[in-house]
Order: structure tokens, then sequence, then C-alpha cells
């Protein structure tokens, strides 16, 4: 006995999975952020997260952990931005969205030119 699936069958399920895994980008990208750099400051001898911004923690010789942090991060919510343009074209969670694509657009951009 075997399954026949069609391609309209398949085109679906494999649309839904995407819709799902850019919907958990934007699930995880806030916690995974926040664990990584406190993870990080925790590492760092003189790093006090009441006072020191969490972009200092790219500097030194392990900064590129928290540069590839703030690289995953905006990876992430560019994923999720999609999504959402997506569902919302021309509303209001469309402009969100494009604005937090562009805000990690350019953290990645001073971070990476160090700027």
């Amino acid at each position: 006995m075997s399954i026949r699936i069609d391609a309209q069958s398949a085109s679906t399920y494999v649309d839904v999975m995407v819709d799902q895994a850019l919907l958990a980008c934007g699930l995880v990208v806030g916690p995974l952020f926040t664990v990584a750099y406190l993870a990080e400051g925790a590492t760092r001898a003189y790093y006090r997260p009441l006072r020191h911004p969490v972009s200092s923690l790219a500097l030194g010789d392990r900064g590129w952990t928290q540069t590839a942090n703030f690289f995953v991060a905006g990876l992430l919510s560019l994923a999720f931005a999609q999504k959402e343009r997506l569902v919302a074209v021309g509303g209001l969670i469309q402009r969100v969205s494009v604005t937090i694509a562009w805000a990690w657009l350019a953290v990645l951009a001073v971070h990476t030119l160090g700027a």
C-alpha cells in the first residue's frame, strides 16, 4: 500500500512548512539574542550589564561572538519580517516589520564595518 502525493499537495505542504519556519524565526530571535549576550557578558571579567551597552561585547579578542550574535539575530528578524510582509501587504504590520528589518540591517552594517 503506497501513499500518493500529487504536486499540488506537496507544494501546499512545503508552503506551510516554510511559513511555520519563518514564524519560528520571529519566535526564537528575542530569547536567543538575549541568552547569547547574557552568556557572553557573564564570561567577561569587567563587563557590567547595567553599565555597559550590549554592543560593547563586540570589542576585544572575543568580539566576534557578539558580532555573530548580531548577524544571526538580524537574519532571523529579516526572515520573520519577510513572512509578516507576505501576510499583511500594505498594512501597519508591513511597515513595522520593514522598520525592524532596516534597523537590524543598520546594526549589522555598523558592527561589520566597525563604524
